[in-house]
This record gives structure tokens, sequence and C-alpha cells, in this order.
């Protein structure tokens, strides 16, 4: 019964990468899909391989509808392809100020620790 359904689900999200749906049209529960992705390497490697195919497919449909858009003039399509794809236009950050180095002093006590800390490694001579 187990195998039906989880090959039925590996079907389902090979067509629509959403596991919510995908378990509800087959009547289990979000935490039944999880358990067998746990226990079962194979289910968990095949629903994987099917969810980033029907990512793939999802994602030429989008881009077709982008392509779209753009042949319709919509502007906000055009300047989302070009951000996303030109390198001239990608987004850019600027950033501008000085750099400081920081070459404070050790405090006494700083100093007196690193001391004491070389002393244990026997990288200083103790101290009379």
């Amino acid at each position: 019964m187990n195998q039906k359904k989880k090959k039925e689900l590996i079907k389902l999200v090979q067509e629509n990468p959403i596991i919510e749906l995908a378990c509800r049209k087959i009547g289990i529960a979000r935490s039944t899909f999880y358990r067998w992705k746990f226990e079962d390497k194979k289910f968990s490697l095949d629903i994987e391989k099917a969810r980033e195919e029907s990512k793939e497919v999802v994602s030429d449909l989008a881009e077709s509808q982008l392509i779209t858009l753009i042949k319709d003039g919509k502007i906000r399509a055009v300047m989302f392809w070009l951000k996303s794809h030109h390198k001239d236009y990608a987004t850019k950050v600027e950033l501008k100020g000085k750099v400081k180095l920081a070459t404070d002093e050790l405090s006494e006590e700083q100093k007196i620790n690193v001391e004491k800390a070389l002393q244990l490694y026997g990288l200083t001579p103790n101290k009379k």
C-alpha cells in the first residue's frame, strides 16, 4: 500500500513541485511524507529528483511568460530581464569609507595574561 502511494506521490511531484498539494491528492498527511522521506532513502532520492524536474518545468513556464511580457512591451518585464541577465543593468552596491586598523596597545592585565600563557607553553623563560 505504501509503495503504491509513494509511486503516486512521485508522479504528482513530477508534475508540480508543491508537496502539500501532492499529499492532499493521495490522502496522506505531510508528516507521513517526511517520515517516508526519512525512512526510505530510495524514495527520498526519487522525490528530490522529481521535485527538481518539476521546478525546471515551472521555471521554463515562468521564463516563457516573461518573454511574452517583454514582447508585449511591458517595461517592468524588460527591466527584470535586464537586471537578471545583463551585468550592466544588475543592481550594484557601492561602499565608500575609510578603513581604520586597530593598533590599540594591550592593557596591563592583557599583557600579564599573554605572558602567563606563553610561559605555560614554554615559549618564554619564567620570570623570577
